[in-house]
């Protein structure tokens, strides 16, 4: 492994998980960001670090829901999360 001297930050948007029913709420969005620390030099490993200091959320209202729901990526990325989480 190598380290980075200048950390990579990545966001990770996805819908909102409603925790004690384990199921997506397309009404929220939720963005995760984290920090890449340390990398192969083949770059086939990394080590990424949540800053939850970052993470936010919003509520989707109104007018937007029809434009922000049903959003393949958003949808893909909390099924992932309920998966790694579970």
């Amino acid at each position: 492994m190598i380290n980075t001297r200048l950390p990579v930050a990545i966001a990770v948007p996805r819908y909102k998980i409603d925790e004690d029913r384990r199921v997506i709420d397309e009404n929220g969005i939720v963005v995760e960001f984290y920090t890449l620390h340390l990398m192969s030099k083949n770059l086939d490993n990394m080590y990424l670090e949540e800053d939850r200091r970052m993470r936010l959320e919003a509520r989707v209202e109104g007018k937007l829901k029809p434009l922000m729901q049903n959003i393949k990526v958003l949808r893909e990325n909390a099924e992932y999360y309920l998966r790694e989480n579970t």
